[in-house]
């Protein structure tokens, strides 16, 4: 839907609206109305903790047969990496649930009226 208008020049003085205002105006618009960032945080959770589990699968893989450069190392970071994407995991999903009390708090309308006859 556009709304036509006509933008009439500034006659006096300046905008007031600093690159700061700007900025922090535009997140609070993607941010408030979308559920996008809190899936991407989970999605980002998921993707550390599968790739941690491979990495630590590879490490216990070469520590049977041998192969481990440092002991205990390779094993620790494995381990914090996948603990870390839990974590995430685990945030990602305490704001879906934020996100879903602040919908049905906000009480916006289901539906926007195109026109009206």
């Amino acid at each position: 839907m556009v709304i036509p208008y006509k933008r009439r020049k500034r006659m006096h003085g300046r905008s007031r609206w600093t690159f700061s205002k700007k900025l922090k105006a535009s997140l609070d618009a993607l941010l408030g109305f979308s559920i996008v960032p809190i899936r991407l945080i989970s999605l980002i959770g998921v993707i550390v903790s599968v790739v941690s589990f491979v990495y630590g699968s590879w490490i216990i893989f070469n520590a049977i047969l041998g192969r481990s450069d440092v002991r205990g190392f390779a094993t620790l970071v494995a381990l914090i990496s996948f603990l870390l994407g839990a974590v995430i995991i685990m945030l990602g999903i305490i704001g879906e649930y934020i996100w879903r009390i602040f919908d049905e708090v906000n009480k916006r309308p289901e539906a926007v009226i195109d026109e009206i006859y």
